[in-house]
Order: C-alpha cells, then sequence, then structure tokens
C-alpha cells in the first residue's frame, strides 16, 4: 500500500509539473543561468588554452631533441652535428643590446635559420639577412621602435666585464615569431656570435634543437648526447621535443589556469546566489499547493512520500535547467570561431556532464528546506478554502541562537585581527593570515544574515517603507506586501545583498588600489626625468631650461648598517609635486627633519624594522654616526632614496637631478641641454600602463562579480512571477475594486525595487566594512577610501535592475480578472 501510494503521489506532482511548464520554467531559470556561467567557463577555458598554445612558439614541431644545461662550446656543437643520425642542428643563441639613440630600448638577439624546419622566424617584408651587421627585427620591435628594412641603426652591445661597443647594423627585414611579445633581433647564428664576439671556446650557446635523420633512435641518442659535457665541465640535459613542448605548453597555459581558478571563484558564487533563489522559488511553490499536499496526507500519504515526490520534482527541474543552460552555453561558444578568430572548441564531455550534475544536485539542496517545510502540513488544511498558510511561522530558537553565535563569532575576529594588525616600524605580520580572517568574517556575517534575515529585514523595512508610502495607495500596497512575507523578502533581498556586497567591497578596493598605485608612482618617480652624474653647471643649466615647470637635485651617500648598505640623499620633499603630494609621514613628523635628524622611506623603515624616535646606527665614510628618526613615510622610497637628510648634509660630488614638464617636450631639451654629462632617464613612461592594468583589474573583477548579480536579479523576476500566482485571488480583489492593469504592475514593479533596496542596504551593511578591513589587512598603508558617487551609481543600478526583472515577472498580474477575486483556489 505504502508503496502504491508513493508511486501515486510521484505521479501527481509530475503531472502537475506537465500542466504547468511556466512554474518550472520560473523556479529552474536560475540554476539554468548558474549552469550556463559554470559550463562556459569550462569551456572558455578550453578555447583560451588552445588560443594559447596556438599562438606558441619555443620549439619548433620538427625538432626530436633538445640538449638544454649548457653552456657549450663550439667544439660540443660541433660534436653533436657530427653525432651519427643527426640530420640537422641549430644552436639557440641568446644575447642583448639596446639602442644608440634611446637607452631604454632594449633589443634581443637571438639566432635563427630563417628558413627550413627548425627556424621559428617567418619574413613577411624584406629579406632574411645573410651577412655581417645585418639583423632582421620581429613584428614588436618593427611596431614599438619603427624600424623597417632598410633602415640603419646602432646597438650597444656588451664587451667583456662591464664594457661596451657600439654597431652599426643594417635591418633587412621584419619577421613573424609566433607568441613572441618583446622586441628582438634574429640573423643567422655566425651572425649574431660575430656581433656579441663569442669565441668558439667559450661558452656560446646554452641550447640545441636536435633534428634527426629517418629512422635514427632517439632513445640511444639521448644517451649518446648525453656525454656531451658543457663548457664548465658538467653534464648536459637532453630531452625529447615532445617533452620540451609539454613543457613549454604548460607553463604557457599557468597564467590561463590561474586566471579560470579565479572566474571559478565568482561561478561558486554565483551557483551558491542561485541555489538561495531557489530555495525561495521552491518555497513560494510548494505553499501554493498546500491544498494538494494536505489532499495527499488525506488519502494516506505520510510526510516521508511528500519529501520524496517534491525532491523528485526539484531533480526534473534540475535536470532540464542544467541540461538548457548546457546547451546554450556550448551552443554560444560554437558559435565563437565564425566572429572571431578563436579556435573551435573540443567540448569536454565531463566537464558538461558534471555541470549538469551538479545542478541538479544544487537544486535538491535548494528543495529539501522547502520540502521538509511543506510536509509538515496538517490533512486539515484540505478543508480550508485557502491553497496557501496566510501567516509565516516565527524564527525557531535553535536557528536565532545560531544566527547569533555566527554574528557574535564575526565580531570576535575582528577584534583578534585589530589587534594582530601590525603598527609602523612592526614586522613578522602575516598578511595572508589576515586576509583569511577579513574573509571569514564576511562568510560568517552573511550566514549569520541568512539565518536571521526576517528578523534584519523588518527594521530595514520600517525604514524605507516611509519612503514607499510617499508613492500613495501603490506604495502602501508594496510595502504591505513586502512585510506580509518578511521570509520570502528576506531570502530574495539576501541574493541581491550577495551581490551588492560583492560590488561595493570590489569598488571600495580598486578605490583603494588605484590611491595606492598613485601614491607608489608619484614616490617611486616624482618627476618624469632624471638626470644622474650631472654637475653643477648642468644642474643649473637643466634648472633653466623654459620647458622644464618644475625640478629639483640632490646628493647621496651611503650608509653602512651593520651588513646592509642604504642610500641616504638631501632630497626637498616638498620641490615636487607628486612629492608633496605623496610624501604622507607613517609615524612622526616631516617637520621635525633637522641636523641629527632623518626621514625614512616606507621600503627602507620596514627593512630596518624602525618607527618615529628610534635610533638609526651604522657608518657614513668610514665614521660612525647616529641619526634619529624624525618620520617615516607610508609607501615605498621617495625616488628611490631610503633615507632623506636634511639639505646640504650628503656628501659632495654628482649630483641627480629630477625634473618634471611636458614629457616629449622636456625631454628633447633636456638631452641636448645635458649632452655628456650626465645620463638622463624616463622614469614616468609607463605610469599610464600600470593606471590602465588597475582599471582593467577593477573592470574584469567587476565583470566577473556581475555573474552574481545576474542571477540575483533573475531570481527577483522568477519569485515575483510565482508571487503572482500565489496572490492571483489577492491581485483579483484589487482588480475588483477598481485598480486597474498598471496600477497592478506598478504594484508589483514597486514591490521588486523595494526587494532591491533592502538587498543594497544590506549588502553596503557587508561589503563596505570588509573591504575595507581588507585593505587594511594587507598593511600596505593603502588609502582608506569610500567612493561614494561609484556606490551610488552601483546601488540605483541594481535597484533599477531588480525593478525591471518585477516588471518583466508581473506580465500574468496585469492579465489577472476581477472574476478571481470569487474563485476559492486561486
Amino acid at each position: 500500500m505504502s508503496r502504491r501510494v508513493d508511486v501515486g503521489v510521484l505521479r501527481t506532482q509530475l503531472a502537475g509539473i506537465v500542466r504547468a511548464p511556466l512554474r518550472l520554467v520560473l523556479t529552474g531559470l536560475p540554476v539554468l543561468v548558474a549552469a550556463f556561467f559554470a559550463c562556459g567557463a569550462a569551456l572558455g577555458q578550453v578555447v583560451a588554452e588552445r588560443a594559447v598554445l596556438d599562438g606558441l612558439g619555443g620549439t619548433p614541431a620538427a625538432v626530436d631533441l633538445v640538449v638544454d644545461g649548457g653552456p657549450l662550446t663550439g667544439a660540443g656543437v660541433d660534436r653533436v652535428r657530427a653525432t651519427p643520425g643527426v640530420a640537422e642542428v641549430q644552436p639557440r643563441v641568446s644575447a642583448g643590446a639596446v639602442l644608440a639613440d634611446a637607452a631604454d630600448r632594449y633589443l634581443g638577439l637571438e639566432a635563427d635559420p630563417g628558413d627550413g624546419p627548425l627556424s621559428l622566424a617567418r619574413v613577411v617584408d624584406g629579406r632574411y639577412p645573410g651577412a655581417a651587421d645585418e639583423i632582421a627585427v620581429n613584428e614588436v620591435a618593427a611596431a614599438g621602435y619603427g624600424l623597417k628594412p632598410g633602415d640603419r641603426t646602432t646597438l650597444v652591445l656588451p664587451v667583456g666585464e662591464g664594457g661596451q661597443r657600439d654597431a652599426e647594423v643594417l635591418v633587412t627585414g621584419v619577421v613573424r615569431v609566433v607568441g613572441e611579445k618583446l622586441e628582438a633581433a634574429y640573423a643567422p647564428t655566425e651572425v649574431i656570435t660575430s656581433l656579441v664576439d663569442l669565441p668558439a671556446e667559450d661558452g656560446w650557446c646554452s641550447r640545441l634543437d636536435v633534428r634527426l635523420a629517418d629512422g635514427a633512435d632517439p632513445g640511444a641518442l639521448m644517451a649518446e648526447l648525453a656525454a656531451v659535457t658543457g663548457a664548465d665541465g658538467e653534464p648536459v640535459r637532453v630531452e625529447t621535443g615532445d617533452a620540451v613542448r609539454l613543457a613549454e605548453a604548460r607553463a604557457a597555459t599557468g597564467d590561463v589556469d590561474d586566471l579560470f581558478a579565479g572566474i571559478a571563484l565568482f561561478v561558486g558564487i554565483s551557483v551558491v546566489a542561485a541555489a538561495l533563489v531557489a530555495a525561495s522559488a521552491f518555497r513560494v511553490v510548494f505553499s501554493q499547493r498546500l491544498k494538494q499536499l494536505a489532499l495527499l496526507r488525506v488519502v494516506g500519504a505520510h510526510r516521508g512520500q511528500l519529501v520524496r515526490a517534491l525532491v523528485v520534482e526539484g531533480v526534473v527541474v534540475g535536470l532540464v535547467a542544467g541540461g538548457a543552460g548546457v546547451a546554450t552555453a556550448v551552443g554560444l561558444v560554437r558559435l565563437l570561431p565564425l566572429v572571431s578568430d578563436l579556435p573551435t572548441p573540443e567540448t569536454p564531455v565531463a566537464w558538461v556532464l558534471g555541470v549538469v550534475v551538479g545542478a541538479v544536485a544544487v537544486t535538491v539542496l535548494s528543495v529539501l528546506g522547502p520540502a521538509v517545510s511543506a510536509s509538515r502540513v496538517s490533512p486539515l488544511q484540505a478543508l480550508r478554502g485557502a491553497d496557501v498558510v496566510p501567516a509565516e511561522r516565527a524564527l525557531g530558537p535553535l536557528r536565532l541562537a545560531a544566527g547569533v553565535l555566527l554574528a557574535a563569532l564575526a565580531a570576535g575576529v575582528v577584534v583578534l585581527l585589530a589587534r594582530e594588525l601590525p603598527g609602523p616600524g612592526s614586522t613578522g605580520y602575516d598578511r595572508d593570515a589576515g586576509l583569511v580572517a577579513v574573509a571569514a568574517v564576511a562568510v560568517l556575517l552573511f550566514l549569520a544574515l541568512l539565518l536571521l534575515g526576517p528578523l534584519v529585514v523588518r527594521p530595514v523595512l520600517a525604514a524605507v517603507g516611509p519612503v514607499a508610502r510617499r508613492l500613495g495607495p501603490v506604495g502602501r500596497l508594496a510595502v504591505s506586501g513586502v512585510g506580509g512575507a518578511s521570509r520570502r523578502a528576506a531570502a530574495v533581498s539576501l541574493v541581491v545583498a550577495l551581490g551588492v556586497a560583492l560590488v561595493s567591497s570590489a569598488l571600495v578596493g580598486r578605490a583603494g588600489l588605484a590611491g595606492y598605485a598613485e601614491r607608489e608612482l608619484g614616490l617611486s618617480a616624482p618627476a618624469d626625468l632624471r638626470v644622474t652624474g650631472a654637475s653643477e653647471e648642468t644642474a643649473r643649466r637643466v634648472a633653466g631650461l623654459p620647458e622644464v615647470v618644475e625640478s629639483t637635485d640632490y646628493r647621496t651617500g651611503e650608509l653602512t648598517a651593520g651588513n646592509r648598505h642604504h642610500q641616504f640623499a638631501d632630497l626637498d620633499l616638498g620641490a615636487l609635486e607628486a612629492l608633496r603630494d605623496n610624501a604622507v609621514a607613517d609615524s612622526g613628523s616631516l617637520a621635525d627633519l633637522r641636523a641629527g635628524r632623518i626621514v625614512v622611506g616606507g621600503r627602507t623603515a620596514r627593512s630596518l624594522g624602525v618607527t618615529a624616535g628610534d635610533a638609526v646606527r651604522g657608518a657614513v665614510d668610514g665614521r660612525e654616526v647616529t641619526w634619529v628618526v624624525a618620520a617615516t613615510l607610508t609607501g615605498t622610497d621617495p625616488a628611490g632614496v631610503g633615507i632623506v637628510v636634511p639639505r646640504g648634509q650628503a656628501p659632495g660630488g654628482e649630483i641627480t637631478v629630477l625634473v618634471s614638464g611636458d614629457p616629449v617636450v622636456v625631454e628633447r631639451a633636456v638631452r641636448a641641454a645635458v649632452g655628456d654629462g650626465g645620463e638622463v632617464t624616463a622614469t614616468r613612461r609607463d605610469q599610464g600602463d600600470l593606471r590602465e592594468v588597475v582599471d582593467l583589474l577593477a573592470l574584469v573583477g567587476l565583470g566577473l562579480i556581475g555573474l552574481t548579480v545576474l542571477v540575483a536579479v533573475v531570481g527577483v523576476g522568477a519569485t515575483t512571477g510565482l508571487g503572482v500566482v500565489e496572490r492571483t485571488r489577492e491581485i483579483g480583489v484589487l482588480r475588483a475594486l477598481g485598480m486597474g492593469p498598471g496600477g497592478v504592475r506598478s504594484v508589483v514593479v514597486v514591490e521588486a525595487g523595494i526587494h532591491g533596496v533592502l538587498g543594497a542596504v544590506l549588502g553596503l551593511a557587508v561589503g563596505v566594512p570588509c573591504a575595507l578591513l581588507g585593505l587594511l589587512a594587507l598593511d600596505l598603508g593603502v588609502p582608506l577610501v569610500v567612493p561614494a558617487p561609484p556606490l551610488a551609481g552601483a546601488v540605483v543600478g541594481v535597484v533599477a535592475l531588480t525593478a525591471l526583472a518585477g516588471w518583466v515577472g508581473a506580465r500574468r498580474a496585469v492579465r489577472v480578472s476581477p472574476v478571481a477575486a470569487l474563485r476559492a483556489d486561486s
């Protein structure tokens, strides 16, 4: 009998799914979105790795063996070349030079045959070099340095121990080298060795690419070539070309794996959000069918059978939603080669099946709680006129106690972290442990909100309610609708809160790290140009140039403290705008800099373990000195100077000049003025790139966090649609009292917007403090900035999206007839 009832209950539930396909779609929509992103991330990793491997150079496919671990002498190379079974050998000689007209323009020098199976370079313009003092540049150098076939340029090449010589070379062509990212020049081996003056008896080759003759035994040749010794008498290492290419592929795809590991974290968070939304949706669905479940209890179904039947319904929803999400992701990724140069990916079947199984598992976990609650329905509910229970149960004492305990644990972790945060001059702080503690605080707070949601939502709604009621009857009805279902409001709002917490923490973190990057750049490179080795006359001439906006000069010395050497200088910290804005005291006061007292840069202060008031003892030019620290700086050392002494108290000698102005104009003028009287270096050339990197990382992070926000918005729309189904009779009453379709939709939209506001308030309450705590835990002196305009924009955007989701979910509400108010089973 029990088995027959069990089958009957299952048949009833599955028949309900078939009769109400919209309910299936709405409950499974968040799971579908999460499955889509999870499968898309897996397929994206496959595509990215394939693209990286397709663009990977390093070892040509024709290389059978690689002799490595040198350096090898000319005799060693000849011995390998003369070994029976060896068809071709290509020495890989790597050197480097700088362009004579710009000391910061480096050019790698690589030996390559330029043709044949062992060549990495393919000519795309001009011809490959064949004579001495001829080179071909890669496309990166051609674009970055403006070199083209027919140009002549002078290279500054190293000679012996610290020497150098100039060599004029002819650029004969431009070559394409797969996977190359740096500027380099290519030429045959003998051209490269003659340019860099490498004698054959010295170790001039660090690697040999070997192609074997047809029929040669690689294993036997590996043993024979392993007998070749390097220039220092050490044995070389011989590996197969396949093994080397595999190692190169793993190294190249390592960054891709790390990137997608981070993406997987955000996908996991979106899956958690989907589970929360699904649980809320199932709770609404099951509450709509209390009368049906009560009738099943009347005919003999017990609670276990009801739970199993409802879980099977969850399995069906998870299977359909997961399958649809996976199919959509696979289909879209398959279209990528049609609109881009990306390769066609191979579908990882195991991953795809795993995502579907995961979707089912997440759905089952989401349905368990609502199923257990729904199974407690009394058989007497079958005699009542309404399908749903109008009142919500209060929080149980166990849930209340667990929520309070989690909140208390979070507060305790914050107190412990505050005690462990280091002060100025402290050492031994574990930054990783601090960040883990911050993550633990965020998790504990969110779990506490999950348990205490209805209690937390009520005071927030009490604060938001008066504003919404000003909208008139629509606002009052919306506030009453949200307040009358505080559990559902908490469940939906917490998913929005999760997204807002991530977005707000990312915005606060970005603002702090951007300020940190600006400060570090301002301290490390406070001027556009640095002139070193200048005389007093050169310094005066440079400072007097009309193109110079501001400048300062200083002399340097060296302090020996124990076995460490620290540079000090009489640098004026108020002479340049970048120093005035970014030289901030971490301890002490910069105004206390005077005879016998010093200012210590942040990096050097951490190295010495000193703070304001401490004494620094050492030797300068053989005499003992004792300086008192007047102040330490937040951040790095200013202009690379670890210790700042008062003006005029650094030893005499060469002068360093810092110059700012229009980067292009001032560099040309300063180089002309300095001539041979010093070395000019552009110090701010890469600052724009670094700022772009910070902004790009923030944009990528917000894009990934957008997955969670999207799942939350979809959840609001799905729950709104299900809520409309649940409240058909209530909406019918409103229609009977004269409210039009537009008014009904307005009520539902305002309710969804209130859910967004509740989630935004809770998300900001968790995200912003945790982000600030995380910046403190970094112990880098990161500025604590709360970017109000971006946060306000994010909140408005989330609320608008949730209201839009409510507008979509309310489509069914406008079709409700006033007659529905008369139906007992609406």
